[in-house]
């Protein structure tokens, strides 16, 4: 599958309903999650793998991960909310050897090919990346990640003998009450080690 035929599969999954502030949840934008899991597929090919999406939201990465040929994928998220529209989106595609499966990427102990995820930034509450890395780590020997552009984790990707990618801009869209933008463009990196 071409960047936008995958792209064009991707526009149209449903939404989140709702953004919990404490999960720091936001949606994955189409040409983010397009570009992550085509450097993604270039640096360990995806076709055929088991993958794990873990923070879902509504799916998006796991979806594309699908749609570029994963034998199975299952997608982790902590919100009930996200796993609702998570399964919307998989029956939406109709996509078979996809779950949605409430639960805390923490508590993860079945083995994957690939992890793939797009966690908290650490913007309104202390997300630890490096449990996260390690947790990745011990049930995957290839993660990706994307986090925002600076110096903290790209010395955190260093510390774990991971590298990274620039990635461009994600769009974030006004999420919370206090946002005071419609939209706003973030530097990211893609974060992996394979």
């Amino acid at each position: 599958m071409d960047k936008i035929s995958l792209s064009q599969e991707l526009k149209r999954l449903l939404p989140l309903e709702h953004y919990p502030v404490k999960n720091e949840s936001y949606q994955t934008d189409v040409k983010t999650a397009a570009d992550m899991l085509f450097m993604v597929d270039s640096i360990k090919p995806i076709a055929g793998k088991l993958v794990a999406d873990m923070g879902c939201g509504n799916g998006i990465l796991g979806i594309a991960a699908a749609l570029m040929g994963a034998s199975h994928v299952d997608m982790y998220d902590i919100d009930k909310g996200a796993i609702k529209t998570c399964s919307e989106n998989i029956k939406l595609l109709n996509l078979a050897d996809c779950s949605a499966i409430e639960g805390d990427m923490f508590d993860v102990s079945k083995k994957y090919d690939i992890i793939i995820s797009n966690p908290p930034f650490g913007f309104q509450t202390y997300f630890n990346l490096d449990a996260m890395i390690q947790k990745f780590g011990q049930i995957s020997d290839c993660f990706f990640f994307i986090h925002k552009d600076n110096k903290n984790i790209k010395l955190i990707a260093e510390k774990y003998g991971a590298k990274t990618a620039e990635l461009g801009d994600i769009t974030l869209g006004r999420t919370a009450r206090f946002h005071r933008e419609d939209s706003h463009k973030l530097p990211i990196v893609l974060v992996y080690r394979c």
